[in-house]
């Protein structure tokens, strides 16, 4: 009995996890949307824009598992990512704080994060989340790309 009531709840947190991210938080955007808050000096070759809902994608993000409690490829948490062809890719991710506990429990603000795609599993990176916004290193056998704030 134990073990369905305990089968039910891992089935049940799952679905919430997934319906949590049925939610679109980016969404492709023109530069000529988005203000800059000084005078842009570093400005890509090849890049797309988006806008990214912020508050609700950090609240996302901040209820991964961490990697010291279940592995990357059994995390129940899955996010999508805007790709450089203007998509978005679904991914795996857990917690993986690096600093000390001290540290992040004083800068509890900062986080960082691993990924793995679930579209295409070649794909993983490393994501963070500090007072400068959200960022993103992707490796993937198609090309590697970045997410970071427009500047």
């Amino acid at each position: 009995m134990k073990k369905c009531i305990l089968l039910s709840f891992v089935v049940i947190f799952t679905s919430n996890l997934i319906a949590q991210n049925s939610k679109n938080y980016w969404r492709l955007a023109s530069d000529m949307e988005i203000r800059a808050a000084s005078e842009r000096t570093i400005i890509p070759q090849k890049y797309k824009t988006f806008q990214l809902t912020e508050s609700d994608f950090k609240s996302l993000l901040f209820t991964a598992p961490n990697e010291d409690n279940i592995s990357l490829r059994k995390s129940p948490l899955v996010i999508e990512l805007p790709l450089p062809d203007g998509t978005v890719q679904k991914f795996r991710i857990v917690e993986a704080s690096i600093m000390a506990p001290e540290l992040a429990a004083k800068f509890s603000e900062i986080k960082t994060f691993n990924v793995e795609g679930v579209d295409d599993p070649y794909a993983n990176g490393k994501l963070d989340w500090t007072a400068f916004g959200f960022h993103g290193m992707i490796r993937r056998p198609s090309g590697d790309f970045f997410v970071d704030p427009y500047s």
